[in-house]
């Protein structure tokens, strides 16, 4: 009877499988690769014997128990890799290049042998289980011919863990990555950042949720891999913290991704500031500030404000900047509207490009400075601060910590309540004090937005500001902050409590300052409105445009030439319809979340009437009838074939009837988990992730997959409903 186990770094496909035979070489050329050994094919087969029936095979396999030399063997590999132990399968078939993503299980925290026997147990009789029946038999693959090796592991404690495609077809790596362990990503249960690692580059930027010293790690192994195998792979690894270890590996052809205008850097959609399509001006007074080299971390892309996530400029020490700020202030409060409207508008631009090459050095600068700081102190002492939960990265913990000021936003909402709670005959006097004080101050960052002195009855401000409970869920943050705060410094060591504290005081002034701002912020951005409010006034009045607010239509640039030039009144009329129509476009279109390298990873929220869904696409366009699946065993006894399948994410039995359907629309899930991986291998298009696919599509009617650009539209007619 066979009882020896063969080391991981001797493994090969025909006796260990596809999975450890992937593995060897990596381990072998001296990439971190957990040490292992492998269960052989075998021992799969002394334990089936001479049985041929499935039923027999399946009982065999069910109470299968070591002889003594094999559970001498077990417990000796136990011994040997020490700590909790992970069993991957490791079929013959998928060293053929059988599509089989998840179609077969792994078993983690093994602690003893009755663990481990029931973990193999598990691994060889999935091989028997329907959904590999089905999709084996779909395949043509007998698995009587097929064999099951068990590889087993030291489990890896990852703080993050992801998965990669070394080869993309421009060259360049695809990561996906999650906080935590990485099957929530494989299986589809969570929606992952998403990164693309240039091969052109040496610096990067990459998301603050990732550390740099990871991002390090995975373009060192690119290279790495690169040396060992002269194809693109599939790569899943983890981080415990101190070291990125690759965990399993596999073959695969090279993944395409959705591209759009290519811009460098990783941008996320700026929700909280500007949540709806921007006008041409403000689009147009972003342009000119990149040409002076200001506003360099944000981009706008279909309309919508992007907003850098990793690049963390140099700046003063996290200190109270008094003297620049004070002579902001004064530069604002100098400017003096001119006569001329072209002139008035030249000169009021230049002064906000100024303003804003200051604002960016010493406030937005310095805050991402001072929470850098504290977020790699919390890197740097991980293990002492795990009192946090599992789910939050040392960025996310920073900026928890740092909401525990009364900034200007709430103050500015606290007046707002105690106004609303006044008497009739004094409210008036309070709002005229209100609009005296404040202005300028508008609550999305856009010219085209009027100010509040701009507004007759500040009744419907002071009802859509005070009716969300914004202070009360302020006071439950600095709860929060609190809390941590107290957690984080019982935690550490004596030493390295006085600069915790130092850190987070200064984290916090800076982001007070920030926050603080707005009014400064609002006082240049009215500088430049007024000057087009009367740029506009100008242009109506000698017929060019048919109203002062057309101008917030037009591109600045278009705007001054008009301007100089009075006489191309059509023209002007024209791009002021052509900047309608794209404003109109944009906001109907719905917005990427994130834009990496020029990669548009979408994923917005969907309304129940929307006719757009968006997500990740795994290649492919496909037009057919939608069927809605939640529960997964209906996969088993329902006609699929010809049907788009519309499910929460990777069901357990998905893989099994994958060949049978034309398309695949899922909640959740990127593009490398099990079932995108599935529906590449059998060229079905897919969109992944889209979050509310079930909730909103109906079984029947028609959709269009579009998996080379990651959208779902729902077609006019069929089965669609106005309820939907």
């Amino acid at each position: 009877m066979p009882a020896t186990l063969i080391a991981l770094k001797h493994a090969d496909a025909a006796s260990c499988g596809g999975k450890a035979a992937q593995l060897a070489p990596l381990l072998n050329h001296g990439l971190p690769v957990p040490t292992g050994y492998c269960l052989p094919f075998a021992w799969y087969r002394q334990a089936i014997g001479d049985n041929t029936d499935q039923r027999a095979i399946r009982e065999a396999l069910q109470h299968w128990t070591p002889d003594d030399q094999q559970r001498n063997a077990l417990e000796r590999v136990i011994g040997t890799l020490g700590g909790r132990l992970i069993a991957r399968s490791s079929a013959s078939c998928e060293a053929d290049g059988t599509p089989s993503s998840g179609l077969f299980v792994s078993r983690m925290d093994i602690s003893d042998a009755a663990k481990l026997i029931s973990a193999i147990r598990a691994i060889w009789g999935s091989l028997w289980d329907q959904p590999a029946l089905r999709l084996l038999g779909h395949l043509g693959v007998d698995p009587q011919q097929q064999a099951m090796a068990v590889l087993l592991q030291r489990q890896i404690e990852s703080r993050h863990a992801g998965l990669m495609v070394t080869r993309t077809t421009t060259g360049d790596c695809y990561v996906e990555f999650v906080s935590g362990r990485s099957e929530r990503l494989a299986d589809g249960r969570v929606d992952p950042q998403a990164m693309i690692i240039r091969r052109d580059r040496e610096a990067q930027t990459m998301p603050k949720e990732i550390p740099g010293r990871l991002i390090s790690a995975l373009s060192w192994q690119i290279g790495e891999l690169d040396d060992v195998h002269d194809q693109p792979l599939e790569i899943e690894w983890a981080d415990d913290g101190s070291n990125l270890w690759l965990l399993q590996a596999r073959a695969c052809p090279p993944l395409t991704v959705g591209r759009t205008r290519l811009i460098e850097g990783v941008y996320r959609w700026d929700r909280e500031h500007n949540p709806d399509v921007l006008s041409i001006a403000h689009q147009s007074l972003i342009t000119l500030l990149h040409a002076h080299g200001a506003a360099l971390g944000y981009h706008v892309h279909q309309g919508r404000l992007y907003r850098s996530t990793s690049a963390i400029e140099s700046a003063p020490p996290a200190t109270t900047p008094s003297a620049p700020l004070s002579a902001l202030r004064k530069r604002l409060r100098a400017h003096h509207p001119h006569d001329d409207p072209r002139t008035n508008l030249e000169r009021a631009l230049a002064l906000f490009v100024d303003f804003y090459q200051d604002y960016e050095r010493w406030l937005s600068a310095g805050k991402n400075r001072a929470q850098a700081e504290l977020a790699a102190f919390i890197s740097a002492t991980a293990s002492e601060l795990s009192f946090a939960e599992r789910e939050m990265t040392a960025e996310q913990l920073a900026s928890e910590l740092t909401t525990d000021n009364l900034h200007s936003g709430l103050r500015i909402v606290a007046e707002l309540s105690e106004i609303a709670n006044e008497p009739r005959d004094q409210r008036a006097r309070s709002q005229e004090d209100f609009r005296r004080r404040y202005g300028s101050l508008v609550f999305v960052w856009d010219v085209s937005c009027p100010t509040i002195a701009e507004q007759q009855d500040l009744a419907e401000l002071i009802d859509r500001l005070t009716d969300n409970q914004t202070l009360e869920r302020f006071a439950e943050q600095r709860r929060r902050a609190h809390q941590l705060y107290v957690a984080a410094r019982q935690a550490l060591p004596d030493n390295q409590r006085r600069r915790f504290a130092s850190l987070v005081e200064a984290a916090r002034t800076r982001r007070a300052q920030q926050e603080d701002d707005d009014l400064l912020f609002s006082d240049a951005l009215w500088i430049v409105r007024r000057a087009l409010l009367a740029a506009g006034e100008a242009l109506a009045a000698d017929g060019q445009i048919a109203a002062p607010e057309d101008v917030f239509f037009l591109r600045l640039e278009r705007t001054l030439t008009a301007l100089r030039r009075p006489t191309q009144s059509e023209s002007c009329r024209e791009a002021v319809a052509e900047g309608k129509q794209a404003q109109a476009n944009h906001a109907a279109a719905a917005p990427a979340l994130t834009i990496t390298h020029g990669f548009a990873i979408s994923r917005p929220p969907s309304s129940p009437q929307a006719r757009l869904l968006c997500g990740v696409g795994a290649g492919g366009v496909v037009r057919g009838e939608v069927l809605v699946v939640t529960d997964a065993k209906a996969l088993m006894t329902l006609d699929l074939r010809n049907k788009i399948v519309v499910c929460p994410t990777v069901l357990p039995a998905l893989a099994a009837v994958l060949p049978q359907v034309c398309g695949l629309i899922t909640d959740h899930g990127g593009l490398l988990s099990h079932a995108a991986s599935l529906a590449r291998e059998f060229g079905i298009p897919a969109v992944v992730g889209t979050q509310v696919a079930t909730s909103i599509c109906r079984s029947g009617e028609s959709v269009l997959v579009d998996g080379d650009n990651g959208r779902v539209l729902r077609l006019v007619g069929g089965a669609e409903r106005g309820d939907n």
